[in-house]
């Protein structure tokens, strides 16, 4: 079993000289018209130097496919801020479904910002 804890503790950014913590450096989504969808993290760690400037470090790679199924969609997610600090529970259904409407809107707000 995993201990969320220790996922939590070791993406905690921090400021601090000699602490380290993961983080995403890249995120890029694969969105197919046919297809499995899915999310692909580009992971580092970042060592903060007693100089004030830090060190990164390509870490792994993980993949998360977006629900496909009633019962993937139905799966319940714990949401959690930069902190690490819970904000609630939504379904992965409805965090697809924002995140869908968000990148749509982005998207056309971008075209709009380039043809202004």
């Amino acid at each position: 079993m995993i201990d969320v804890s220790d996922v939590l503790q070791r993406h905690k950014q921090t400021d601090i000289a000699g602490d380290s913590y993961e983080r995403a450096k890249s995120v890029v989504l694969n969105n197919p018209k046919d297809g499995q969808r899915s999310i692909t993290f580009n992971k580092e760690l970042v060592i903060n130097l007693a100089d004030g400037t830090t060190m990164h470090t390509d870490k792994d790679i993980i993949v998360y496919n977006a629900p496909v199924t009633d019962d993937e969609r139905a799966e319940v997610i714990t949401l959690y801020n930069l902190e690490g600090q819970v904000v609630g529970d939504k379904t992965a259904g409805e965090i697809y479904d924002l995140i869908g409407l968000f990148l749509n809107s982005a998207l056309l707000a971008a075209e709009i910002n380039r043809e202004a």
